[in-house]
């Protein structure tokens, strides 16, 4: 494997954080964490990083394959509260990207939109299947979108994302590019309306405070930015919008943690040159995106692989520790 980050997002557990698509609890990261410790310095196939050592590394072009780094997107509570003791117990730092739209007041729209799917609905494609009947009985669809829908367009979009499904493409192809973001928050407002389903008391619970970033921040974690809105589609919306974006984010980060924020991973890999132009602007060192497909040289374009591919990977070599 190439140097890279290993990208986690969701976490799960009996008590607090529901099991939902993609999320792994604390004994699946643990697995992973001494897999890879176990494997490195011995054969050398595998170094996990500090996040700092990975950092410098990468500035100095020293990384050689197999230099790993972890990284958390979101900043979400459920990472803090059963990521982060994992980190702590192997004494393990990590970079950790972070949304700032609820630090003034407006909870980051995506996450309370995902507990819904998963709290309201038997499985993720019953969800889909009401969000798509929604969608076509709305005055949004049109003989346009139709056709739209059975383009090869459509049936190639994130295809290099294997771990998605084919109703999780088609589900993000219509909030991405069919309808705008807030026909996107009107149609899950009403379906959240119709299912009973409690916003404000729910989106408590989804993420970090102020408190918690200066606690991973001052134990050697890396914060960095992910835009302020997290807004799925940042490279089809121009440079104002994603300047504003990434500057915000930037300015609010730095506020809570008192120091430089020179880092970045591009929300739902959504990035184009303008954007490595803004980050270039705000003077961000590293960016990473959220895949490893080959053909990227820049610092601001470094590949991450998705946890979920991680564990099957290591399943399919069948190493004892992960049984």
């Amino acid at each position: 494997m190439r140097a890279c980050g290993i990208m986690f997002h969701h976490f799960h557990d009996e008590k607090k954080y529901i099991k939902s698509q993609g999320s792994i609890d604390a004994g699946e990261l643990e697995m992973m964490i001494k897999t890879y410790k176990l494997r490195g310095g011995g054969d050398g196939k595998y170094d996990l990083l500090q996040a700092s050592e990975w950092r410098d590394k990468a500035l100095t072009g020293a990384l050689k394959p197999g230099d790993l780094c972890l990284s958390f997107d979101d900043g979400l509570k459920c990472q803090y509260e059963i990521a982060w003791p994992i980190l702590k117990k192997y004494d393990l730092t990590a970079f950790f990207f972070v949304p700032t739209q609820r630090f003034e007041g407006e909870a980051e729209k995506l996450e309370v939109y995902r507990h819904f799917r998963f709290s309201k609905f038997q499985d993720i494609d019953d969800f889909y299947q009401c969000f798509f009947e929604k969608y076509k009985s709305s005055e949004l669809f049109s003989a346009k979108a139709e056709a739209m829908l059975r383009s090869e367009q459509r049936r190639q979009y994130l295809r290099e994302f294997a771990f998605y499904t084919e109703n999780d493409r088609i589900f993000r192809y219509i909030r991405d590019k069919l309808i705008t973001e807030q026909q996107y928050h009107n149609l899950m407002t009403d379906m959240m309306i119709k299912y009973h389903y409690d916003q404000e008391e729910n989106e408590q619970n989804l993420y970090m405070k102020e408190q918690e970033l200066e606690i991973l921040h001052t134990a050697g974690n890396i914060i960095g930015l992910h835009s302020h809105t997290h807004f799925t589609s940042l490279a089809d919306v121009g440079y104002k919008r994603q300047k504003l974006e990434y500057e915000t984010n930037k300015r609010i980060l730095q506020e809570i943690v008192g120091g430089e924020i020179d880092v970045v991973s591009y929300p739902c890999n959504s990035y184009n040159d303008e954007t490595l132009k803004i980050m270039r602007e705000l003077e961000v060192k590293i960016g990473f995106r959220a895949n490893m497909e080959d053909g990227y040289s820049s610092l601001l374009e470094l590949p991450r692989e998705d946890h979920i591919n991680i564990i099957q990977k290591l399943r399919d070599e069948n190493c004892g520790i992960c049984e």
